[in-house]
């Protein structure tokens, strides 16, 4: 497996909050990062992404 890819993560969204990407573990354990997008217009591909605070924090 490559070491800079993440695979196999949870994506969890519940009401109206923002999604989010946990380590597979509990929830509410802290291991928890916001799930972002951004959007390639001319094509309509959907990207999903972490910043790098948010990998850190997967990653304790």
């Amino acid at each position: 497996m490559d070491d800079d890819v993440m695979e196999g993560v949870a994506v969890w969204a519940m009401g109206t909050l923002r999604v989010e990407l946990a380590d597979g573990k509990k929830v509410d354990a802290g291991k928890r990062a916001p799930l972002l997008a951004r959007v390639d217009r001319a094509t309509g591909r959907v990207e999903l992404y972490v910043d790098k605070d948010g990998i850190d924090a997967l990653m304790r």
